[in-house]
């Protein structure tokens, strides 16, 4: 084993970011290996910890880059992403261990370094909302939505595309839109900005070592108009998936309610949430 190593996944739903590293060689001649997720608002969330002879870690790095999603990245790329993700924490034991094992200079080049450098530090709106592979219904993220949210808008959904007369006016296209809107900023909260504008930036870093220049671009923007306080229906990362989520939601719904043929009800929650008539 040459030395520590460290890999980076994609972000969850929650915008938990996924990392496994490889620490120095201790006393005992063991290598601290350390896998979990990197929250923006938690810091380090379940962090599982083994010390194992250097081949059996070396190896056991290697089987983790068999998980979709994760890859290799520069080890003070995923240190600098780790102590950002701590500040205002307290670090597990897991961390420390590995931490406290690594040469003074890893740990300088991880805490003196930008990782960001070389991505855009503005907001330009109109890169915002350039189509990239961050809006792809596969990913490379996908925004989830909390239940409580979905508890609260998919019934109202349903009266909407049922006919219900709310009494306030709008028609039922105005109606949807409020709503998902609604849902987008709600969903947006300060623990989901902390969250996903760490997540957003390492996506960033990731794609711009792989070359993908539209992708980093994109989810850098989209990291700095969360973090700058957009709300989430402003920012078109939330709102289209909040969409897409809502949209599935309400086509399962349809199609287990009532009797007679199931398409008829899915088509009509289609049309009702298709965008530009919603």
């Amino acid at each position: 084993m040459s030395g520590p190593q460290a890999a980076l996944g994609l972000p969850e739903p929650d915008g938990a970011v996924p990392f496994v590293l490889t620490g120095a060689p201790g006393a005992d001649g063991l290598v601290p290996v350390i896998a979990g997720l990197l929250d923006g608002h938690t810091g380090l969330r379940d962090l599982d910890g083994v010390a194992l002879p250097p081949a059996e870690a070396a190896e056991a790095f290697e089987r983790s880059l068999q998980h979709a999603g994760l890859g290799r990245a520069p080890v003070h790329v995923a240190l600098a992403f780790g102590l950002r993700a701590l500040e205002g924490h307290d670090a597990p034991e897991a961390w420390v261990q590995v931490w406290s094992g690594l040469a003074d200079g890893v740990r300088n080049t991880a805490q003196l370094t930008d990782v960001l450098r070389g991505l855009p530090s503005a907001l330009d709106q109109s890169a915002l909302e350039a189509a990239s592979a961050l809006f792809h219904p596969e990913g490379p993220a996908m925004y989830g939505l909390r239940p409580e949210l979905v508890e609260d808008v998919v019934p109202q959904l349903l009266d909407t595309i049922a006919g219900t007369d709310f009494g306030d006016g709008l028609t039922p296209q105005a109606r949807i839109a409020a709503l998902i809107s609604h849902t987008a900023d709600e969903s947006l909260d300060a623990k989901a900005r902390r969250t996903w504008t760490l997540a957003l930036d390492i996506l960033a870093v990731r794609a711009s070592a792989a070359g993908d220049t539209a992708l980093a671009t994109s989810a850098r923007h989209t990291a700095l108009a969360i973090a700058g306080g957009y709300y989430g229906s402003e920012v078109p990362f939330v709102r289209i998936w909040v969409e897409r989520a809502l949209r599935t939601l309400v086509e399962s719904a349809r199609a287990m309610q009532g009797p007679g043929p199931v398409g008829p009800r899915i088509a009509a929650a289609r049309a009702a949430l298709e965008p530009g008539e919603a």
